[in-house]
């Protein structure tokens, strides 16, 4: 990376808005009994404000986060079903249920889709993050550190709390933009207004609208496509003849016959959020909801492939499409009051997301030419219902806070129609449609559990020295109860240093998902080779053939130490060291091959009986270790004309196994087949083991100047070609965004967006030459389709994007 690409960066003034983080602003997460900021909590809180995350311009509300928070990952994927159309998003390197996301304050349900696939992730269930458009968000708080004792399961890593906006003039946007290479086109219209109501209270209404085309940065396929006309020389020799007069004539058609980039996709997002006295008391609601439309590919089915292609039907083979149709919903009411000198809260709220499975563009192979093309392959559904109390005051000097949480939460899974599984009459060929076969009768299921928490916290002032303690004891459905606790201090030497530590330790239960999510589904290995690959119940028969052990709840310990630095009213610093260790991660297993000489018969008749060629199972894999830094410094400089602030920011974090999977009994001669090298490596170092981020925003008159600078560090992808395991390690990238921003009225303001304006990728995937190769005279390709590793970007390879933006105030 030429040094040269810093130097505009410095000379503009860097990046994505500088006012990313408030220190002096109060915030929410972190304690329930009294109001810290920033510089004054004993664990460190990145404060994003609405404004920061709006200048960001980016449609998605994971990018927006991912541009001002060093420690929050948002890779890209390709080819890998639904993941391609819902991120996995990760705080400090683990794993994307491993963080508790909140919508003011309140636990925000998790999405229906599992990651099956290989993908940063895999194995785990979070949150949706883009199911709110940036539009809805008054800010973003991200609490790096275990609080599990405070908020329950799930917050091992962290806590996100999302506060939508209230207060608004009425706002019109209007965005579009495109890649350089001329796809990924985006549209975007965003409208907003707010209301008052009595005295204090206030509507916000708002709608947001985004369109993005698909992008593809594949390569062209090397292979032969075409089945030989006689019985005389193959195929494949005719074409690697000197002159390749034997050839198909058709070998010469579209070489491109892959998409691999991000999926088309269109969403409609809409919410209220209000608050208004009632009496002596304070109620607030929200309600939100969106539908997302995506549409991804999988691998191309070449024309002579007579196992997964019918010639009758698709002569040129065919690219079949995954379309997804995610709908979420939430919403919740809270009640405040004071009584004497304690302050209560009472909220209720529901929320649900559904991820249903479309395809077209196919066949179900073994129905031959009577096959549809396209089928509806079933889906995913899960809803959380929760009621939450909670009561802050004084009590023998202390500041004190108690409550509890109760919840309900439900997960089903709905099959598809019968051409999307079944076997046809020819049982010489695939069944199921091609891509994602739907999910059977037998998959269908109805699953709901309940949990009940209960916590108290206490901080007091000792001099100086601010200290506070939390306990929590909750109890799930099937796990018993957990005991959790954090202590945490705060303690200032003099105005300019301080330091501040937290010790802890948590629990997160296994999912619904890990707990019932069972399919039959097409999965190809790093060789571009298919298999029927059935990820299998936690309880079910083949697990409990193979001595597959039931799932326990995953348990962690985390310590914290940290420095802030504050000699000036316009310069902070903070140093925070942090040390996470989980026992019995819960991740998916790699696939045990139906052929593998440690299965009994039974499994090999189970596997056999349900379509699947190999099996995958949800299992504690095993322990981890995650040890790093993160450091902030804030700077707003005096200049001559205008304002300027700066903002460094930057995390680096190591993750590794303690040892492998532990396989007991019948499962000794399967522990590499169920804790695999890419397993390993998934959690270890498919994520940049460091982020730097360096911004800054100047402001004079009418316009505003931004840009930043992101520094990804290095990681590494790696797959299992032919038994083996290969890995290919990326180096650091610079990606470089500006804006440009012209308010000629108070209520107008135009926006020149520039993303990865240096035309920033990845190196060239070296790992795979899936359906590479040459013909002679008609495509030398032999790397393969996949030009970028396919499996974790955390920049994506889409290269430089350009946008206009129009935002009119009323």
């Amino acid at each position: 990376m030429p040094r040269l690409r810093l130097t505009p960066l410095l000379i503009l003034a860097l990046a994505v808005p500088a006012h990313a983080q408030t220190t002096d602003e109060l915030v929410v997460v972190g304690s329930r009994t009294a109001e810290r900021s920033a510089l004054t909590a004993p664990a460190p809180v990145d404060i994003l404000s609405g404004d920061a995350l709006a200048d960001t311009a980016h449609i998605e509300a994971g990018r927006a986060v991912q541009a001002l928070a060093p420690s929050f990952n948002f890779p890209s994927t390709s080819i890998a079903d639904g993941t391609d159309a819902l991120k996995p998003a990760t705080l400090r390197g683990l794993g994307p249920d491993q963080t508790l996301v909140l919508v003011n304050g309140l636990r925000r349900h998790k999405s229906a889709l599992v990651h099956v696939n290989g993908s940063v992730g895999r194995g785990t269930a979070g949150t949706d993050m883009n199911a709110l458009p940036p539009s809805f968000l008054g800010g973003v708080e991200i609490l790096r550190d275990g609080a599990a004792a405070q908020y329950g399961s799930d917050a091992i890593a962290g806590v996100v709390n999302v506060k939508l906006r209230e207060m608004s003039d009425g706002e019109a946007l209007f965005a579009v933009g495109s890649t350089i290479e001329g796809d990924g086109a985006t549209r975007r219209i965003a409208l907003n207004r707010s209301f008052d109501v009595g005295a204090d209270g206030f509507v916000f209404l708002g709608y947001d609208f985004r369109n993005r085309d698909k992008t593809n940065r594949s390569g062209l396929s090397g292979t032969t496509l075409y089945t030989e006309p006689d019985a005389g020389t193959t195929v494949a020799a005719r074409c690697n003849a000197t002159d390749n007069s034997g050839c198909d004539p058709r070998e010469r058609g579209n070489r491109r016959n892959f998409n691999v980039g991000d999926p088309d996709s269109e969403q409609h997002a809409a919410i209220i959020n209000s608050g208004f006295a009632a009496g002596s008391a304070w109620v607030k609601a929200f309600a939100t909801y969106s539908t997302r439309d995506n549409q991804s590919t999988g691998f191309f089915r070449e024309p002579d492939d007579s196992n997964r292609n019918v010639l009758a039907i698709y002569p040129d083979g065919f690219l079949p499409e995954i379309n997804t149709d995610i709908e979420d919903l939430s919403a919740a009411i809270t009640t405040e009051w004071t009584l004497g000198s304690w302050e209560h809260d009472l909220s209720v709220g529901y929320g649900e997301n559904t991820f249903d499975f479309f395809i077209t563009n196919s066949l179900n192979a073994s129905f031959g030419a009577a096959s549809p093309r396209e089928a509806d392959s079933g889906g995913l559904a899960y809803g959380e219902r929760i009621v939450n109390y909670n009561a802050a005051g004084a009590l023998r000097g202390l500041d004190v806070a108690m409550g509890f949480e109760l919840k309900r939460e439900s997960y089903t899974i709905h099959a598809g129609e019968l051409v999307s599984y079944a076997r046809g009459p020819d049982t010489t060929k695939a069944a199921g449609i091609q891509v994602f076969p739907g999910f059977r009768p037998g998959n269908e299921l109805a699953k709901s559990r309940d949990s009940f928490g209960v916590y108290a916290e206490a901080s007091r002032n000792f001099g100086a020295l601010t200290a506070d303690a939390a306990l929590r004891w909750e109890d799930y459905d099937g796990f018993g109860d957990v005991l959790s606790g954090r202590l945490g201090a705060f303690l200032p030497f003099d105005t300019t240093h301080a330091i501040r530590a937290t010790l802890g330790n948590g629990f997160r239960a296994p999912s619904l998902h890990q707990l019932y999510f069972n399919t039959v589904s097409t999965i190809f290995d790093g060789g571009g080779n298919p298999s029927e690959t059935g990820t299998f119940r936690n309880d079910s028969v083949l697990a409990r053939n193979l001595g597959i052990p039931s799932l326990d709840e995953e348990t962690s310990r985390n310590f914290g130490v940290g420095y802030v630095f504050t000699p000036r009213s316009n310069f902070s610093l903070t140093l925070d060291f942090y040390d996470i260790r989980i026992d019995d991660r819960i991740l998916l297993s790699g696939a045990v091959r139906n052929n593998n000489p440690a299965l009994s018969q039974t499994a090999r008749r189970i596997m056999n009986d349900a379509g699947a060629q190999s099996a995958q199972f949800f299992i504690n894999a095993t322990d981890t270790e995650t040890r790093g830094a993160d450091l902030v410094a804030e700077w707003r400089p005096d200049v001559k004309r205008g304002t300027l602030e700066t903002r460094l920011a930057a995390n680096v974090t190591r993750t590794r196994t303690q040892g492998g999977f532990s396989a007991p009994g019948l499962l000794s001669g399967l522990a590499d087949d169920l804790f695999t090298r890419v397993d390993e490596d998934i959690i270890e170092s498919w994520q940049p083991e460091n982020r730097l981020t360096l911004a800054a925003t100047y402001r004079l008159g009418a316009l505003a100047l931004t840009g930043s600078v992101n520094r990804y560090g290095s990681y590494i992808a790696s797959e299992i070609v032919g038994g083996n395991h290969v890995e290919q390690k990326f180096d650091p990238a610079y990606v470089t965004d500006i804006r440009v921003k012209w308010k000629p009225t108070d209520a107008l303001t135009f926006t020149l967006i520039g993303d990865n304006v240096f035309d920033t990728y990845p190196e060239r995937n070296d790992l795979t030459a899936t359906r590479g190769g040459v013909i002679r005279g008609i495509v030398d390709n032999p790397r393969g389709v996949f030009t970028y590793s396919r499996r974790t970007a955390p920049y994506g390879f889409n290269g430089a994007y350009w946008g206009v933006q129009m935002t009119r105030r009323f």
